[in-house]
């Protein structure tokens, strides 16, 4: 008589637990994908629910057939619910409140199978039975009554099969995947199978209960659909990868962590170094760098491969083929493996040079105006509308009594009032060019310094606008014109007394 139950059984349980481990790996390596992790369960699952049936077809009396049917049934039941959840999770199909209303029924199912004395199936059992199968191989079977519960199972499996079938179909009219009708078949023919098992349950006719070997079916589909989504995701991924790579608008280089040598530059580098693409693979980047740079790029490069930073951000001087120099912004990352070991370095150089010089010529422009307004001999301000200065120059501070610019800043809250002998003048002038009546203002007027005296002042105000055309503060200078005013003003007395 030959053996073949117990020793299918146990092989179907060795490939769920190889199935089981490859997909975990999978689902657990960064990013964790959690359609791999959950189908790892599944197996997980299947890996009971198959062992457990040993004993139901192998008891000799009905202690331990009960007791393995009742493990059995229990191990089925959860494979069914956490089934449902990768169903939905694979297909994007997730009816949210149907799966933890549905969940939640084999939950009370599982309960109701281990609380009743005779499992799930079983309303009154009457004892055991043997069946020979067509090769001689002897199986126990059950005889009783099936009670409620175990209809309830079935109109839960239904369900489950159900909501696969439509979501599958569905995931299948979307992408017209070879790899889904895969799937979509495998669950009709693990449905034929689950629904052959239960008619032996019901004792409709006599057999071995199928469901289990259905699984088979099932789980390479399955399988095989994960895995070439894997594989056609990483190659999208790479696609991705090249694209980018090869299309930047930075140079880009792929470096080799061991030694540093260029794999591959994409066109930009190659035409911002004027090397070709076979040239810059004898090189590294340090190679590249301008004489005085050279020695600490290389010295980054080697404690970037010792593992003492994963990424690095600095600029640098490059020198090209024909002798010619530039600075670049430079970046690198590093691609790690599995085991967090660098197999690849990622630099990105940009060429700031024009924006170096522009940044110069800026600072140049800044010095002069810096120089220009401390040693100017006029008063130079800027002031908000409210009335507060925001900077002063020392010729400021100096025509209106005050110690420093400083002082003068913190010590005025209201130009007008402080500093106009007639505060309604400049209420008047900043007047005209809010309302855009004029650019810029001269003007002459008495003004007041720190210890109270008063002089005449030659002011020119302009103002500063936001990109709504609103002012934002003024700019103005000032002019002690009391000398020249008094000078005027005795020369015209003196022509007068000549005529």
């Amino acid at each position: 008589m030959h053996q073949v139950i117990a020793p299918g059984l146990y092989w179907l349980a060795g490939l769920m637990a190889y199935t089981m481990v490859y997909h975990f790996a999978v689902g657990m390596h960064p990013p964790r994908d959690r359609v791999h992790i959950l189908f790892a369960s599944v197996c997980l699952l299947m890996m009971p629910f198959s062992i457990t049936m040993i004993p139901v077809l192998k008891a000799d009396d009905a202690a331990t057939y009960i007791h393995a049917l009742k493990l059995n049934l229990a191990a089925a039941l959860v494979l069914f619910a956490v089934f449902h959840w990768f169903i939905a999770l694979y297909t994007h199909v997730r009816p949210l409140p149907f799966l933890i209303a549905w969940t939640l029924f084999f939950g009370v199912l599982f309960v109701a199978n281990l609380a009743g004395p005779y499992s799930l199936q079983y309303e009154q059992f009457d004892g055991l039975k043997n069946v020979r199968l067509p090769w001689g191989e002897l199986i126990t079977r059950g005889r009783g009554q099936n009670g409620p519960w175990f209809y309830a199972g079935i109109i839960a499996v239904a369900v489950v099969f159900a909501h696969a079938l439509v979501a599958m179909g569905l995931k299948y009219r979307r992408q017209h995947l070879n790899t889904d009708l895969a799937i979509l078949i495998a669950i009709v023919l693990f449905l034929l199978s689950v629904i052959e098992g239960i008619m032996v349950r019901l004792g409709i006719f006599h057999g071995v209960i199928l469901g289990p070997f259905g699984l088979i079916a099932l789980v390479l589909a399955m399988s095989a659909s994960l895995g070439y989504g894997t594989q056609q995701r990483l190659r999208t991924s790479e696609k991705h990868f090249r694209s980018l790579f090869e299309n930047s608008p930075t140079g880009m280089f792929a470096i080799d962590p061991a030694n540093g040598r260029i794999l591959q530059a994409n066109p930009v580098a190659l035409s911002m170094t004027g090397y070709d693409g076979e040239e810059i693979q004898e090189k590294t980047l340090a190679d590249l760098a301008c004489p005085e740079d050279m020695q600490e790029l290389k010295h980054r490069y080697e404690q970037m491969a010792a593992g003492q930073f994963d990424r690095m951000n600095y600029e640098r001087r490059y020198c090209t083929k024909r002798g010619g120099r530039f600075v670049a912004d430079h970046y690198v990352s590093s691609l790690k493996d599995e085991h967090g070991k660098a197999v690849r370095f990622i630099a990105s150089i940009t060429d700031i040079t024009e924006r170096k010089h522009t940044e110069e010529a800026l600072r140049q422009s800044e010095e002069k105006f810096r120089t220009l307004f401390e040693n100017s001999p006029l008063g130079i301000f800027r002031a908000t509308v409210g009335g507060r200065f925001l900077e002063v120059n020392p010729a400021m501070a100096r025509i209106h009594g005050y110690p420093s610019p400083e002082a003068m800043v913190r010590e005025v809250d209201d130009i007008g009032e402080q500093l106009y002998v007639n505060p309604g003048n400049r209420k008047k002038m900043i007047a005209k060019l809010q309302d855009n009546s004029a650019d810029i203002i001269q003007f002459l007027n008495h003004q007041r310094r720190r210890d109270g005296s008063e002089f005449l002042a030659h002011i020119t105000l302009t103002s500063v606008r936001d990109a709504e055309g609103e002012a934002v503060f003024f700019d103005g200078i000032v002019e002690d014109v009391t000398a020249q005013k008094r000078t005027e003003e005795e020369r015209e007395e003196l022509r007068s007394q000549l005529i």
